[in-house]
């Protein structure tokens, strides 16, 4: 059984201790503060954010955040993601197919797991560029462009 729970502290701090190797590195590469600090900011600055519980286990949390024109999503992930791997990705289309139409993104070249679940959602994926806090390469993605 799939929930989707509005973030609680003790949740976010959870997921903060137990997130994906894959994840935590992404956001180490992007940001400067503390991994608790990211997902907070994240949850904060996004218009929607839910917490991913499948049968009992956080495998992470999905937000959106919305820009002019077009809308961020984003998603971090615990190591539950892969014990419940084919129900993560059947919810996970469901929920970017009902998001609007242009999505953009950037995702750690290196984060070999969370490039090969966007293509499987359908995201086009740039050439990665410099642009992470050491000069670490990032690609950017994006669905609903034609040319971005």
């Amino acid at each position: 059984m799939v929930e989707y729970n509005k973030p609680t502290h003790t949740m976010i701090e959870y997921l903060a201790d137990n997130m994906r190797q894959q994840d935590v590195n992404e956001l180490h590469a992007a940001h400067e503060q503390p991994i608790l600090q990211v997902l907070i900011d994240s949850i904060e600055m996004s218009e929607k954010a839910d917490m991913v519980f499948i049968d009992g286990d956080l495998v992470g949390v999905i937000g959106l955040r919305e820009m002019d024109g077009f809308s961020i999503p984003w998603f971090l992930g615990t190591n539950f993601v892969n014990k419940h791997r084919k129900v993560f990705m059947r919810e996970s289309k469901k929920i970017i197919d009902a998001m609007p139409n242009k999505l953009l993104n950037m995702v750690h070249a290196d984060n070999k797991v969370s490039i090969k679940w966007l293509k499987a959602l359908g995201f086009t994926l740039n050439e990665p560029l410099s642009c992470g806090r050491h000069g670490e390469l990032f690609h950017q993605f994006h669905r609903g462009f034609k040319n971005v």
